[in-house]
């Protein structure tokens, strides 16, 4: 799936959403921001071996820039508190690599992008907003290991997979509708799971199984940026 159609998607869903709240309300309410920051991502692959053996379990971490952009509607609010439904879509360009010069290989793997709706209450202190997010959404994941020997195992998945979000922070208001706003967040992939192969070796060129793999990214992130409500 490609990032346009799946921006597309959650974009209509956020509207099917909101659309009954607004009616209800009338209030404008809307809000729009952008934040960026540190993103580490974390993969942590279980191996079982079709031909037996002990299975192994890695952990391979990186680090860099997001960028997330965030569109929101207040549902409810109150001097106090507000509950609002915020859609959220993240982009990196983290890349966790390795190269095994004993096979030979060279693995990849990333988290390039994700959308999410999350349901966000807020408690209003003044000038300063404490608030919390819980939601789920989608993103890829791609884990790749490339090799010039055909009788090294290789792999390529390349999918889209459900993701539960939380985090939460503080929000400062400044003047003109527009507040500053320091977020940390994590997010947990799910349903991860393929297998590598290799070609056999013999008279037929057979390609055989040679490992299953599980895995469930998960992703911590912390941020800061600025939001427009009108």
């Amino acid at each position: 799936m490609k990032t346009p159609v799946v921006v597309a998607v959650f974009t209509a869903v956020l509207l099917s959403f909101t659309a009954p709240a607004m009616a209800q309300s009338g209030e404008p309410g809307w809000y729009v921001g952008v934040g960026a920051g540190r993103l580490n991502t974390d993969f942590r692959p279980y191996y079982t071996y079709y031909a037996g053996g002990t299975p192994d379990q890695f952990e391979n971490e990186a680090h860099g820039l997001q960028v997330e952009f965030l569109a929101g509607k207040r549902l409810r609010s109150s001097e106090r508190w507000t509950l609002s439904l915020e859609g959220s879509a993240a982009f990196n360009s983290v890349k966790w690599s390795l190269s095994i010069p004993e096979e030979p290989s060279e693995l990849e793997y990333a988290l390039p992008y994700r959308v999410a709706l999350s349901v966000v209450p807020e408690v209003h202190f003044g000038r300063v907003t404490v608030y919390a997010g819980l939601g789920g959404g989608v993103g890829r994941v791609h884990e790749m290991k490339t090799t010039p020997d055909a009788q090294v195992s290789r792999y390529d998945y390349d999918e889209v997979r459900p993701t539960l979000n939380v985090g939460g922070g503080i929000r400062i208001k400044a003047s003109g509708g527009f507040a500053l706003f320091a977020h940390a967040g994590h997010t947990r992939y799910f349903g991860v799971e393929f297998d590598t192969f290799r070609n056999a070796t013999g008279m037929l060129p057979v390609v055989s199984k040679v490992e299953h793999v599980e895995d469930k990214p998960r992703t911590t992130g912390l941020m800061v940026g600025i939001i427009r409500r009108f």
